[in-house]
């Protein structure tokens, strides 16, 4: 009865052993399915097989290398003890169970234990998988850092990598190390004549300590790299000071010395009894060194007596190699400087050059658009906006600086009577066209618009959208199929009308019944084994968030959450821009990066817009292109990954005049730059020419899109000189006054409709040149009679006064200043009305329903 019920006892638990490790590999390569047909859809199961590739083979050979060291380092212990296999079986004592234990098939299992212990310490490695190959493709760069003189390559792509490894093969080799001496100790302390341990197995320990005393003098070596990070002396500078490079940078190498004299020394008093001297000498030294290294009070002294005293002549070369380094490090170092002195009150006025510039001027700011727009063109409950994004097209020869957001899905927003599963997957599938109107609008009338309505009416040819369906997009969208044989509803008399007949390029086909069933454990949705709505031609479409769908295909990019929709060749695209960044780039402080409109940010001292995106809205289409060759990063996973990144040059041309430069990189940069253009060490130290971003009724004035020719120049004839950039006034700290204004975008090429530059130009007032700064301006805005008049007139009737983003222009060597002014009623639930433009220039104000016509009002106040 016993063994019967011992036999059952193992049954079931084989049973179940093989039910969990058939569950385990039902999961896996259910997961594995879906990731091969998902890339297959989208032309990437080569990348992604390489990807699968490069990890399995990196954890196989981590594991073999850890495996087979630790194998041959237990399999010698009993072959070092002189020990013969063929006789153990008789013997007896701990010396003869342990050759059994090793020489004997148990062995698997004592190999088995030890790796699976070491596993867990080896865990950080395999999750670092992609550090290696970030090691062994290294592109190199053209920059060095300041300070030792390296390739900051190495600190972006092999230093994290390297302390990694050298902390884990510390642990692993003082772990085996413990483990094989405990088993000599031990076979030993069982031996009645007490020899001592043979040769051999006294080299083998001495080739273990040998192994761990290089580990850690490579740990003490490193330490040299670690202080380049040093932020004791922030807010002045970040990076190695004259403490760190004259009294820690010493000891350092002192240390590593005396280090390896000292277990030198010690090896060989161990097994040979000599130079007991030599050894409490060099240890009592370098333990010595170690402690005073520790000391506070020595940097303390020197920092109390010399640098506080002579803090200049002291940091002079540390706070050269942060300013240096800084700018490397956030793509400023390649910023053109150019002095630009305001024309006098007295000089004439280029009318026709500013009302060209007048045409492209932004009247409407973000939040209050994006709430028009979605009042009046959403249309149905189920269509929303996410986003307003600025944009330029060249319409019949003229450059249009617009505003544009695409009409997405927002299932979320029907009944709860129509949130059915059969919605949700087969009729409310995808978006729909986009609204696009151009950034100057004349106030008190309507919305002036370049493309409406849900049949995206538009009087330019090169606006019409031929597939307006939008599946994938920036809304939180579930996975839909298409086409399929569901009805979806069609109002009577609506020209427009939801289509599940497409069919959609990319997606992953449900040609099989094996299809529908991996597909429906993987979503965890089994009505979709059950529904009679698809077709042979149904497709799945999942991951249509694009900023889900970019990060799923390289994780190892950090994108701005703000995509933007283009209009090209009858069809809706998004670009997207991603980042590389890193927070080792030596001698840089980290700055927060936000990664959306909320909260999450990431600290970073390295970063640059080195990809583009293009995603189809239709097909879900993605493709990389490399416009930033010179970052070591981006280069470094091209040699990874080459079937994944374009060159800048297969951009297709109609593409290249809508990438611009990114406003969240623009901001950071400029936030760094005001305090980094000053390099020179004294002038930082004094920080007497510091600026800020300039404030208006409590907000910082955040860089903007303008289409201007660069430096505020004019032009009557050539339109391919104005461009579309962003534009960053700057204040000096602690003075409403203007220091300077910088532009970022293509700048420098000749021709920005063919090929694409990302250029930072920055334009300096003279110090000794009174400029306006927008708080100032509105003070002379609130202090005009006509203006504070009407503003208290619409205040007494009950109407909220609302003053837009004040927009710095320099053209033709002024400056214009122009605000808009919005109204709303106090108690409607609609959005604000354009009311009037305020222009200012040369300290005189204007206003009136329109830019031009408050340009021409201006003017006759200036007597021009």
């Amino acid at each position: 009865m016993q063994a019967k019920l011992n036999a059952s006892t193992r049954f079931i638990a084989l049973g179940s052993g093989f039910l969990l490790i058939s569950g385990l590999l039902g999961f896996a390569a259910m997961h594995f399915l879906v990731e091969i047909w998902w890339h297959a859809s989208l032309g990437m199961l080569l990348y992604y097989l390489m990807r699968v590739v490069y990890r399995d083979l990196i954890a196989l050979a981590i594991t073999l290398v850890q495996g087979g060291f630790i194998f041959v380092n237990f399999i010698l212990i009993p072959r070092l003890l002189r020990i013969d296999p063929a006789g153990l079986f008789g013997g007896s004592g701990l010396k003869n169970r342990l050759a059994v234990l090793l020489l004997t098939p148990s062995v698997r299992l004592a190999m088995i234990c030890v790796a699976i212990f070491t596993m867990p310490i080896l865990t950080p490695i395999y999750l670092h998988w992609e550090d290696f190959l970030l090691f062994f493709f290294n592109a190199g760069s053209n920059m060095k850092d300041p300070v030792f003189g390296q390739d900051v390559s190495f600190y972006l792509l092999s230093f994290p990598l390297i302390k990694l490894v050298q902390n884990e093969m510390l642990v692993v080799f003082s772990l085996l190390f413990a483990t094989i001496a405990a088993c000599y100790w031990q076979a030993n302390r069982q031996q009645t004549d007490r020899e001592l341990l043979p040769g051999g197995a006294k080299i083998h320990l001495a080739l273990l300590i040998g192994v761990i005393v290089a580990i850690l003098a490579w740990s003490i070596n490193l330490e040299r790299y670690e202080i380049l990070y040093v932020d004791r002396h922030q807010p002045v500078y970040f990076g190695p000071g004259f403490v760190e490079m004259n009294f820690q940078l010493p000891l350092i190498w002192l240390n590593f010395l005396f280090f390896i004299v000292a277990a030198f020394s010690a090896v060989v008093y161990l097994y040979t009894r000599r130079g007991l001297k030599w050894m409490c000498a060099s240890a009592l030294i370098y333990f010595a060194m170690v402690a005073f290294k520790q000391t506070h009070w020595v940097p303390s002294l020197i920092d109390r007596f010399y640098v506080a005293a002579n803090p200049v002549t002291a940091e002079r070369k540390n706070m050269a190699y942060n300013i240096e380094a800084t700018l490397q490090g956030f793509g400023l170092n390649q910023v053109d400087i150019v002095e630009y002195p305001l024309k006098s009150e007295s000089a004439p006025l280029n009318s026709q050059a500013i009302k060209d510039v007048l045409k492209n001027i932004p009247l409407w700011d973000h939040e209050l658009l994006l709430a028009g727009y979605d009042q009046m063109q959403a249309i149905r409950p189920f269509f929303a906006f996410k986003d307003v994004a600025v944009d330029r097209y060249r319409l019949e020869g003229v450059n249009v600086q617009v505003n544009v957001a695409a009409r997405e899905l927002n299932f979320y927003r029907l009944p709860r009577s129509a949130k059915t599963w059969n919605n949700l997957h087969f009729i409310y599938t995808h978006g729909y066209g986009l609204v696009m109107t151009p950034s100057l609008q004349q106030a008190d009338q309507p919305m002036q618009w370049l493309i409406r309505d849900l049949n995206n009416l538009t009087d330019y040819e090169q606006l019409k959208i031929k597939q307006p369906q939008i599946f994938y997009g920036m809304a939180k969208y579930a996975y839909a199929i298409t086409p399929n044989d569901a009805r979806p509803p069609h109002p009577k008399g609506a020209t427009f009308r939801l289509r599940n007949d497409l069919m959609v390029e990319g997606g992953v086909t449900i040609s099989s019944l094996l299809r529908r069933i991996v597909l429906s454990a993987y979503f965890q949705d089994f009505d979709l084994l059950f529904t009679t709505n698809m077709t042979e031609d149904s497709r799945m479409l999942f991951r249509r968030n694009i900023i889900e769908r970019v990060n799923t295909l390289a994780p190892f990019l950090t994108l701005d959450p703000n995509p933007y929709p283009v209009v090209i060749n009858n069809k809706i695209y998004w670009i997207v821009d991603a980042y590389t960044t890193s927070d080792r780039f030596p001698v840089v402080a980290s700055y927060d990066f936000p990664l959306d409109d909320g909260m999450e940010v990431k600290p970073v001292n390295y970063l640059r817009n080195s990809v583009k995106i293009i995603v189809d809205a239709y097909n879900g289409d993605v493709d990389f292109y490399l416009v930033d060759p010179n970052d070591p990063i981006a280069t470094t996973y091209r040699n990874i990954y080459p079937m994944l990144f374009k060159n800048a040059a297969e951009i297709p041309q109609s593409f290249i005049n809508h990438l611009s430069y990114p406003s969240r990189l623009f901001a950071l940069q400029m936030a760094v730059y005001a305090r980094y253009h000053q390099t020179n060490p004294d002038v930082y130290y004094q920080q007497s020419e510091a600026m800020t971003f300039p404030q208006l009724d409590g907000k910082k004035m955040l860089p903007y899109f303008l289409t201007l020719i660069p430096g505020g120049g004019v032009s009557k004839a050539n339109p391919d000189l104005y461009r579309f950039l962003l534009v960053a006034p700057m204040a000096q700290i602690g003075r409403a006054n203007l220091g300077m204004i910088t532009m970022a975008g293509c700048i420098k090429a000749a021709d920005c409709q063919s090929a694409y530059s990302a250029d930072i130009v920055n334009y300096r007032f003279p110090v000794d040149q009174q400029v306006e700064g927008p708080a100032q301006i509105s003070g002379l805005i609130n202090q005009d009679p006509e203006i504070s008049r009407q503003l208290t007139l619409w205040q007494q009737r009950g109407t909220s006064v609302i003053k837009g983003r004040m927009i710095i222009v320099p053209v033709d060597g002024r400056l214009l200043y122009i605000q808009p002014v919005y109204t709303k009623a106090t108690r409607s639930t609609g959005f604000p009305q354009l009311t009037r433009v305020i222009i200012a220039m040369n300290r005189v104000v204007a206003m009136d329903t329109s830019l031009e016509s408050a340009f021409e009002k201006l003017k006759g106040k200036l007597g021009v």
